[in-house]
């Protein structure tokens, strides 16, 4: 069988389907198909890569490196203002050679301070001073003298006691009043005694007081004027806000006259 003839016949079949079908038909059947091709892609293709994906990689190391150097700035920067903190200033009175505010070097003690105001006197009573306590900015070093007669009671001095004023010791008022070479204080017993008499002290003095704080000596004055003087040191049990406890720790630092 020639295969002219098939070729043929399968022209004239081809020619007589589209004869029927239409070349409209045949357009838009063709169109369709191109459509759903090109929708298919669409919807199957791989999507794009992001934005950042095109932008510049820092590598690994770079960016391990940057966080070390913020860290080390961070970390460094305090230690920086920390060095500029090389002195500070001290008061000291009491017992010793040149009574005055010193500047000492941050890593003093109170040796360091008593050294700078010249040492202490001959009258210094240093047993009960601990020598080793380290200062801090604005700190007052009291130096205690011996007392004639019977010793004086001191509360502990194994801490430095860090009010407003700062004391390194004991309370401001016998501070004040023990030192030799301080002017005798309104509301101290004369001759060093270092006792806060509560019929004439003012409310700061009264402050100096161990547990006594601005509402307590408040209270001790607005008693003594509105009873008159107090005739013994338990009077003060009368005042509002002080009970057993808190006149236990100031009876041995008070006097009446």
């Amino acid at each position: 069988m020639s295969p002219q003839p098939f070729v043929e016949r399968l022209r004239q079949r081809a020619s007589a389907a589209l004869d029927w079908y239409g070349p409209a038909r045949a357009l838009a059947t063709a169109g369709s198909v191109v459509v759903v091709c090109i929708g298919a892609w669409w919807l199957l293709r791989a999507p794009s890569p992001p934005l950042e994906a095109s932008l510049p990689f820092a590598g690994q190391a770079g960016a391990t490196s940057s966080i070390q150097a913020e860290i080390a700035t961070a970390t460094l920067a305090p230690q920086g203002m920390a060095a500029d903190v090389l002195d500070i200033t001290v008061h000291v009175i009491g017992a010793v050679v040149a009574p005055g505010v010193y500047t000492v070097a941050a890593s003093s003690r109170v040796v360091d301070a008593v050294a700078a105001a010249g040492g202490p006197t001959a009258q210094a009573d240093l047993s009960s001073l601990n020598m080793a306590l380290p200062l801090t900015d604005a700190d007052q070093v009291y130096v205690p003298g011996r007392s004639s007669g019977a010793s004086r009671v001191q509360p502990p001095t194994t801490k430095v006691r860090r009010t407003n004023p700062t004391v390194a010791t004991v309370p401001q008022a016998i501070a004040a009043a023990s030192s030799s070479s301080q002017p005798t204080t309104a509301g101290s017993l004369p001759g060093g005694s270092g006792l806060v008499n509560v019929n004439t002290a003012d409310a700061m003095l009264l402050e100096s007081l161990p547990g006594v704080g601005p509402s307590t000596a408040k209270a001790i004055i607005a008693h003594r004027q509105a009873n008159g003087p107090f005739a013994k040191p338990e009077g003060l049990l009368e005042v509002k806000g002080i009970g057993d406890g808190k006149f236990s720790a100031m009876k041995q630092f008070v006097t009446v006259s």
